[in-house]
């Protein structure tokens, strides 16, 4: 609501025969403040989203925890390419799907983000080569990120996740959510090793170098040309597991 009142505003001033110039600042504007607050507000983490959407040609972004939706927006209007995000929380639902209501690229679901993925993965037809996902649907004692992963990895799809609010084993100024000792987002806690061929990848990014809210976050893929991709980023480096 804001935005469109400056918008308007700036109208005024300009006179309506201009109008079409303020649709763009406004438009300009929309842009700006996704990018102010998409994937906690940080700029490193923002841009090693770009360089994965640049390296690798995905078919379409899946998310799990919507929130406001301000990371859904930053990838659609970014990559292009169709946002398929889900909401467990009535509130965030409301609010982000009203706020996408007119967006054909960005769809939220209301939905546990587990049903979600089974759903979304396991539609007929489904054949989409390549699938960036976002998991941030973690936020209490029940987390679903144990589960997430083996419904992802199970899939025939080629699959890039990166995890938000994940434990950075060597930098301890990337912040990360814990429940207790069994329900911390760390490596422990994921058991990789049960995922055949699985690679983990951490961002080269410092935190001393990060913006925004400074949170750790994990990317992985099974081995293959997909990882390889990834092991080719300057702003990725390879995990080596003990």
């Amino acid at each position: 609501m804001e935005k469109q009142t400056l918008t308007r505003a700036v109208a005024r001033v300009i006179g309506e025969r201009q109008f079409g110039s303020c649709q763009f600042l406004h438009h300009a504007l929309r842009g700006k403040l996704e990018e102010a607050a998409a994937f906690n507000g940080q700029v490193g983490r923002q841009r090693l989203f770009l360089d994965l959407m640049r390296a690798i040609r995905f078919d379409e972004i899946v998310e799990t925890g919507t929130f406001r939706g301000d990371t859904a927006a930053f990838m659609a209007l970014q990559s292009g390419l169709p946002v398929f995000t889900s909401e467990s929380s009535p509130r965030h639902f409301g609010y982000a799907r009203t706020r996408f209501l007119v967006d054909r690229k960005v769809r939220v679901v209301f939905s546990d983000s587990r049903t979600f993925l089974r759903a979304h993965f396991g539609k007929p037809g489904h054949a989409v080569k390549s699938v960036f996902v976002y998991l941030d649907a973690h936020w209490g004692p029940d987390l679903p990120l144990f589960e997430e992963t083996r419904i992802l990895f199970a899939t025939s799809c080629g699959i890039v996740v990166m995890i938000d609010d994940f434990q950075v084993p060597d930098d301890r100024g990337y912040s990360f959510d814990s429940y207790g000792p069994a329900a911390t987002l760390n490596l422990d806690y994921l058991r990789l090793g049960e995922i055949p061929e699985v690679r983990v990848f951490f961002p080269m990014l410092r935190s001393s170098a990060e913006t925004g809210a400074r949170r750790g976050c994990l990317v992985l893929a099974k081995a293959g040309p997909l990882a390889d991709a990834l092991a080719a980023l300057d702003s990725l480096r390879t995990w080596s597991r003990p």
